[in-house]
Parts: structure tokens; C-alpha cells; sequence
């Protein structure tokens, strides 16, 4: 097996970092992910093949996007990594034209591939346009995505809102061509475009592409490309199992997505008899937080000072929070960071009195603000858990270790919250 190829990555949200690395992890890759928060430094990495830096920037002004993400590829370049990924929603939802660009010139490179389909999780790519389960973008739940919605198909297009620079497609009947022709006509996109974007069928198709660009040094889109890429590296191995096994029982789960998959998944944890902590939302808005704190800490820390595993969450009434948001004055997107950051606060109070060690988060934004609230300074990737969502260990600033699973809203089967407590629980 061949020395790995060390990789860095700049990701937009935790857990599209944990995402990839999980897929690098899965090859055996030592794979570290940090906040640019956290002002990272080279000892944060030391033994890792997988550099990657979560620069929290999918809801900044694409200005600050930018500036975010080319210090974080600045300080990968120095790294002496090999390859370089922007790694961004597997749906473009984002500032990506802007975090493309800039990551793209930190590094020094005139051209990136990119490969935003992830078919284990539903999102292909077909002469351009981007589908989610079958279903073109701009006609799935994402198009009314209260912060980002995505109105846009054609991945050029959502680049062109951002990135004045030149993009070309690679269709997926190229990749059915003998890899020398391939490789001609990839060389002649290159010339006259910043940004190729490929198709994306399935799996296999994924194989193709890592076969073709394998050698390429800029890689950006979703994370689905870097479970191919190590084979054509020559460097995948098995992975690492993960070593923690915290003393103290019960696993606090944290929901803060209203997507779909995860309505599914925490209804599954209801029917097999999981105890709730509901926050309703109005109460943020006509009661006294504190008490309203107090009262759900409490709720919370008796089932896990029993050694229960509880469920936090917000109540799912958008239109009602929505409404009562509106009269005072409160956009959605106001009231969705007020929710988040009222369960991220409630997550660390309830961690701290009950002495809680395991904790399993569903949502992007939500997965950031705990992790801030539990003070995690960085994390291990550990074994994949499904397609995407790794289990990991978490050390926080004060040198103490947490297990951790940070999962995207949109991804998991309707079981992966209970399967996921069970497998923390048992570790």
C-alpha cells in the first residue's frame, strides 16, 4: 500500500466536515476535523492524513465566506497537504461561488473538479441538473428551506449567482468512453473553464470519475467522491474502530432539523418509548427564559442522571412559530437561530448536570451550536455509521472526551437515530 496522500479540506458547516472525513476514515485515513474558531495550529494535527477545518460559513455574507475560507486553505497549503477540497452542501445550498473562488486561489490552482453527487444519500446529477431522490432541486423540500432556499436546478447556475468564473459540464455518457478519451476531453474543458462539474448516476459512476481526476489537486462539491478516491490513490486500509467507552450511560439526542428525514427519525424514537424534552418556540418569545430553561434542564437531567437517553427537541409547528415570530417584527431566519441556539444552551446544561458524555445531534446549525456550547475544540472521525454520518470522538478545551455523532438534517434511514443511540450507548 502506497503512503497516504494527505488531504485538507475546507468545509462550510460541521457537519458536511464530519461528512467527508467520514469517507476518508472509512479508507483507513486518520482524519481530524477543527473549527477556523478554534484558530487551529499545526500541532492540532499531528498524526492525521485528513486535515479539515469547518469554517462555519454557509450562513456568512458571501464577503466573509470568502475571506473564511481562503485562511483555512491558506493554512492547509502550508500543511504540505496534496489535494484540496472545498467541501460544500451536498445540495449547493451555500455561498458557493464565493467559497469556491476563494479556496480555489488560496491553493493556486487554475481549475477544480466538482462533484456534488452523493447517490447512497440520493442526490444525483444529469447533464447539469442536480436531483434529490429523483426529484429535480428546485422541486423538493430544499426550495423552501427557511434559510437557504434553493430555487435553482442547474449546478452552473447556482455557481454563476456567486462565481464569475467559467464553469463546464462533464456529462455522464463521457464516462462510458475509453479513459484516454476521457482524459482528452477533460483536458479540453480545462482549458476554456475554472470549474468542471460531473454527472452523477451512482456509485460506479463515482469510481469513473475518481479514476479520471485522481490526479487532479483541486476537488470540491459533496463527499461522496473521497470513499473512490483512495483506491485510485492506492493508499485505502482498513478502518480504525473507535476506542472511547464513557463511563457514564445514556445518550442526550439533540433534533433541531425539520426536514423530512429527520421528522421521520425522531418519530421512530417516540414509538420506541424515548422520553421527550419539547421546547416550544412561542415560550422563547412571551416567557421568561430562564424558567423556561430551568424547567426543561431539570426534565433533562433526571433522565439522564437515571441513565436514560432523552430527546431534546423543538416543537415542529413552523407555520404557528412562524406566525408569532411575524408579529413581532422577527424574520424566520432570526427565529430559527434563536431556536438553535436555545437548544445548543439547554444541550450543554444538561450535559454539565448530568455528567453526559454521549451526544447525538441532527440538524447542521443545531450540530455547530452544541458543539460550541459543549466547548469542542476538535474531533476524530471514527466508523461510519450510515452513508455520511460518522461516529466520533470529541475533545473539548478543557482535555475532556466526548463520543459524538453531528448528522445533516436531510440525511439517515427513518431508523438511523435509535440504531445510532444504540450503537453510543454500547460503546
Amino acid at each position: 500500500m502506497a503512503d497516504k496522500l494527505r488531504v485538507g479540506i475546507v468545509a462550510d458547516d460541521i457537519t458536511g466536515a464530519n461528512d467527508v472525513g467520514a469517507m476518508l476514515a472509512r479508507n483507513g485515513y486518520v482524519c481530524t476535523v477543527i473549527s477556523l474558531a478554534e484558530n487551529p495550529v499545526p500541532g492540532d494535527f499531528e498524526g492525521s492524513d485528513a486535515l479539515v477545518i469547518n469554517t462555519g460559513s454557509r450562513l456568512d455574507t458571501p464577503e466573509m465566506a470568502a475571506e473564511k475560507s481562503a485562511r483555512a486553505a491558506a493554512f492547509l497549503r502550508r500543511m504540505g497537504c496534496d489535494r484540496f477540497s472545498a467541501k460544500t452542501c451536498s445540495v449547493f445550498r451555500g455561498n458557493i461561488g464565493a467559497s469556491l473562488d476563494a479556496v480555489q486561489d488560496a491553493v493556486g490552482e487554475d481549475c477544480t473538479m466538482v462533484v456534488l453527487g452523493f447517490p447512497a444519500n440520493g442526490r444525483t446529477t444529469l447533464h447539469g441538473v442536480h436531483y434529490v431522490r429523483g426529484v429535480p432541486l428546485e422541486r423538493t423540500a430544499f426550495a423552501a428551506d427557511p434559510v437557504n432556499p434553493m430555487h435553482l436546478s442547474r449546478l452552473r447556475d447556482i455557481l454563476a449567482q456567486q462565481s464569475k468564473r467559467p464553469s463546464a459540464e462533464f456529462p455522464y455518457e463521457w464516462l462510458e468512453l475509453p479513459l484516454e478519451k476521457q482524459q482528452i476531453l477533460l483536458e479540453e474543458l480545462k482549458a476554456r473553464a475554472r470549474y468542471i462539474l460531473f454527472d452523477v448516476r451512482d456509485d460506479n459512476d463515482l469510481q469513473l470519475i475518481a479514476r479520471l481526476i485522481g490526479g487532479e489537486r483541486s476537488i470540491a462539491g459533496a463527499s461522496a467522491i473521497f470513499g473512490a478516491l483512495p483506491r485510485v490513490w492506492g493508499c485505502a486500509a482498513t478502518p480504525v474502530p473507535c476506542p472511547l467507552h464513557p463511563s457514564v450511560p445514556g445518550t442526550l439526542i439533540v433534533s433541531g432539523s425539520l426536514t423530512p428525514q429527520t421528522r421521520a427519525q425522531t418519530a421512530v424514537l417516540r414509538e420506541h418509548g424515548i422520553p421527550c424534552a419539547r421546547l416550544d418556540p412561542v415560550l422563547l418569545l412571551e416567557e421568561n427564559c430562564d424558567t423556561l430553561y430551568d424547567r426543561l434542564t431539570e426534565k433533562l437531567t433526571a433522565h439522564l442522571s437515571a441513565g436514560q437517553s432523552v430527546l431534546l427537541c423543538a416543537d415542529q409547528d413552523s407555520c404557528r412559530v412562524a406566525d408569532a415570530a411575524a408579529r413581532r417584527g422577527i424574520d424566520s431566519r432570526t427565529m430559527g437561530r434563536r431556536i438553535t441556539s436555545a437548544l445548543a444552551l439547554l444541550a450543554g446544561r444538561a450535559c454539565q448536570a448530568g455528567g453526559v458524555r454521549r451526544v447525538l445531534v441532527a440538524g447542521g446549525e443545531t450540530s455547530d451550536c452544541v458543539s460550541a456550547a459543549l466547548g469542542v475544540r476538535s474531533m476524530r472521525i471514527w466508523e461510519e455509521l450510515e452513508p455520511g454520518i460518522p461516529l466520533m470522538t470529541g475533545r473539548t478545551r478543557d482535555g475532556g472526551e466526548l463520543l459524538l455523532v453531528f448528522k445533516s438534517g436531510s440525511f439517515g434511514s427513518d431508523g438511523f437515530l435509535l440504531e445510532a443511540m444504540r450503537r453510543m450507548n454500547q460503546a
